[in-house]
């Protein structure tokens, strides 16, 4: 395992210091060996301590690995929402623009060529409209709202679990 600590080695004749997070064989009571002393002791041979050292080594890399893929992930999915939202912010922009087009062409026809009848049944449908569009507008700007509230909570989550 690594040395959990700055230590030396417990065999009187080595005394080798031993740093943080070097591989030794530990143990908390007897304190740490180096790895010389014990292969001497007969705790495992050489070639087996190489083996078992790049097989640590190898499964740390692997888990290193995992926790970047997982961040690298997280932070593809906050863009993809963040994506989604200049979408449909644009898509709006887009929609206000063709609406105002549409109004501009019934108030030329209500100007030009409408009978007080139409006039009136064009007005009541344009108020109707009007409350609907500010109604989804409201809903729009509420799921905005959340789900950027949402995205602050997850970088707060984030924050506490890195520190």
């Amino acid at each position: 395992m690594r040395s959990p600590i700055d230590t030396h080695c417990a065999d009187p004749n080595c005394q080798q210091p031993i740093r943080f997070g070097a591989w030794c064989y530990y143990h908390p009571e007897t304190g740490a060996l180096c790895l010389e002393c014990g292969v001497k002791r007969g705790m495992s041979n050489k070639h087996r301590v190489k083996q078992l050292i790049e097989s640590f080594e190898l499964k740390e890399g692997l888990n290193a690995l995992k926790k970047e893929v997982k961040t690298e992930l997280q932070t593809l999915s906050d863009l993809k929402q963040h994506i989604d939202l200049y979408k449909l912010g644009e898509r709006h922009i887009q929609l206000q623009q063709q609406k105002e087009k549409l109004y501009n062409m019934i108030n030329d026809y209500l100007k030009n060529v409408a009978t007080q009848d139409e006039t009136k049944a064009i007005t009541q449908m344009q108020q109707t409209i009007f409350e609907t569009t500010k109604l989804q507008e409201e809903i729009r700007e509420k799921i905005r709202k959340g789900l950027l509230e949402r995205m602050k909570q997850k970088k707060k989550k984030k924050k506490t679990v890195a520190q």
